[in-house]
Formats: structure tokens, sequence, C-alpha cells
């Protein structure tokens, strides 16, 4: 009991101490401002699809923290000219907590829904609606990366001449990352 009373204010003293120094170089900046974030799923993009019908594809994409969700915005050419809009969800965006090569790759899976729009033939409106998954060709951990991409879709008239029929295409994508926002 004797030993414990005279540790005790030192102890306490050094724990505070301790505790205050970490907290403070937690909450510093880095030295390096151009520090890998690391990947937290949140990441900003350009990517370039070509579809094995000869479709082109030139899209950006934002992606929420933890892989939640993202937003696609894109401009295609087929057999006309369409943009469209796409928001997707990651059904298994829990594995980014894994971290390392896996957690990205085995969290990238998605669902997609729609809307497009035709540019040419008199215009028209699409749903559409996609699946695919994207695994990383770098290091996912760099503040930025280059991603493969390989992704199924489906577009269904909604209205209009240049809606055209029901359209299905595999499409395989490189996309630039810039990881975090």
């Amino acid at each position: 009991m004797g030993l414990s009373r005279r540790l005790s204010p030192h102890l306490c003293a050094v724990t505070l101490l301790t505790g205050t120094l970490s907290g403070a170089a937690l909450a510093a900046p880095p030295s390096d401002p151009s520090a890998d974030p690391g990947y937290s799923g949140a990441f900003r993009a350009v990517e370039l699809s070509g579809g094995l019908d000869g479709a082109l594809d030139l899209a950006g994409r934002l992606s929420l923290p933890l892989h939640l969700a993202d937003f696609v915005g894109g401009y295609t050419v087929d057999d006309g000219h369409r943009v469209y809009g796409e928001a997707r969800l990651h059904p298994t965006f829990f594995f980014l907590l894994a971290g390392g090569y896996w957690g990205p790759t085995l969290g990238a899976p998605y669902v997609g829904a729609g809307v497009v729009g035709a540019l040419t033939d008199g215009g028209g409106l699409s749903w559409r609606w996609s699946v695919g998954t994207d695994v990383p060709l770098l290091d996912p951990q760099r503040a930025w990366g280059l991603w493969l991409g390989t992704r199924y879709q489906s577009r269904r008239p909604i209205s209009g001449p240049g809606a055209g029929p029901v359209d299905r295409a595999v499409m395989i994508t490189l996309g630039l990352r810039w990881h975090g926002w």
C-alpha cells in the first residue's frame, strides 16, 4: 500500500503528460502534406470504358466514405450519343474494414440504377441498371490508383424515339482514382 501511494501521483502525471502529447501529435497536421491518406472507400475518379459491342464510355465518379454508395455521370457513344447518371450501392462495403489489398477488392462489387438521356435520334429517356466490380492495379492504400473493372449493364426505354430498344452490354473499365476527398 505504501508503494502505490508513492507512485500514484507520479503515475497520474506521466499518464496525463503522455496522453496530452500523443493527442497533440494525432491532432497535428502531417509534416508532409502529400502524405497518403490510405483507402477509406471515398474517392473521385475518371473512368474510360469499352464495351464488347464497340460502345465507348467516359465517366466521372464520386464515392462516399466506406464505399457505401457512389454516383456516376457519363457520356456514352454506341449506336447514338447518350448522357447518364447512376447511383451505385456496394453491399459488401464492410470488407473495407479489413484494409490491405483484399478489403477494397472484396468491398468493390456494386449494383446500380439510373437514367439515360439520348442526345441523338430525337431524344428519349431510358432506365439503366448495372452490376459490376473493380480491382486495384496498384496499392489501394496510396493517395491515387489505377483500377480495372468489369460491368454488366442494361438499358430499357421509357419514352422518346431515341431511347431505342432494350440494350445490354458488358463493359471493361480503366479508372484513375484519387482516394479520399
